[in-house]
């Protein structure tokens, strides 16, 4: 029972992550952590113990990178971290940092197991594999299911009349 993420791929880019997660021990109360490191294929732990507990939330953040210059991140919340050094301190303490980085929203969704597998190069992970049951279980894609923005296509224009298509056959 823990959080995992998993490096997927097949050959020479070591990749590196850091977590926001909920932590009542800190004022604000989140705390940020890295660097875990898995190798080509490897999966790494950031959290050893059950996730379902009052204390922790169901929103994880993350940010990664690999050494081939990938990295997967999001937009908000940021947080101030020591990038390459190692951290584990509370989200509004910035002793030692160095950079900010925007985070990564991850819901788990009341799953005692989950794993974040970052794919190669897309910056997009495809995450809960773990938990997919014969690929049914999408409910962690949520943010990427309101497409109202795209119900309305006339702000493309006209295309004008492409005339008779003559294939030459």
């Amino acid at each position: 029972m823990s959080f995992y993420f998993k490096n997927s791929y097949s050959s020479t880019a070591e990749v590196s992550v850091c977590v926001l997660f909920y932590d009542t021990t800190c004022s604000n109360p989140w705390r940020k952590a890295g660097w875990y490191n898995a190798m080509p294929g490897q999966t790494v732990q950031v959290w050893d113990g059950t996730l379902q507990t009052s204390k922790l939330s169901v929103n994880w953040y993350f940010y990664a990178y690999a050494t081939d210059g990938s990295y997967w991140a999001g937009a908000s919340p940021t947080a101030t971290i020591s990038q390459p050094a190692a951290f584990d301190q509370c989200w509004l303490d910035n002793t030692g940092t160095n950079t900010t980085v925007g985070l990564r929203h991850v819901d788990i969704n009341g799953y005692d197991d989950y794993t974040v597998v970052l794919v190669p190069s897309s910056g997009v992970p495809f995450d809960n594999f773990s938990n997919f049951n014969e690929f049914s279980d999408f409910s962690n894609f949520n943010e990427f299911s309101d497409f109202s923005d795209f119900s309305d296509f006339s702000d493309f224009g006209d295309f004008g009349d492409f005339g008779d298509f003559d294939d030459g056959c």
